[in-house]
């Protein structure tokens, strides 16, 4: 005899609302501290979307979750770099003696200097 089982399944939600593109670029980034003073992080990012961007930082500073962060991406070494603003939406560590390195991921809230910086970012984004 064969019993109909009725189940509901939740839709699985992915945390990714814009689609990423792997581009891999310098960058220079600054946070403030508990304290209020400006501390400086670097490193590469690792992908960037509509919205955000991935990065591995190599530094000893390392913002942690929910921090605003300034961000300078060097694209090209005769052009001036994009200024990027945004906040960490999600920080993974990787301890590495003194060095701390990390995976952050930030949501973008806004550009330093919209009509430059916007422009490339769509650009970037359409290159292949």
């Amino acid at each position: 005899m064969h019993r109909e089982v009725s189940v509901e399944i939740e839709p699985v939600k992915d945390s990714r609302r814009f689609d990423r593109k792997k581009q891999i670029y310098d960058f220079v980034g600054r946070h403030c501290d508990s304290s209020g003073r400006a501390r400086l992080f670097s490193g590469r990012t690792s992908d960037i979307s509509l919205r955000g961007l991935g990065i591995l930082i190599d530094s000893k500073d390392v913002p942690g979750e929910g921090d605003t962060v300034d961000v300078r991406i060097r694209v090209f070494d005769d052009e001036p770099p994009l200024k990027v603003v945004g906040f960490v939406c999600w920080r993974r560590n990787e301890e590495s003696g003194e060095r701390k390195k990390a995976r952050l991921g930030i949501e973008l809230t806004g550009m330093t200097d919209p009509v430059y910086s916007y422009r490339r970012w769509l650009e970037i984004l359409t290159w292949n």
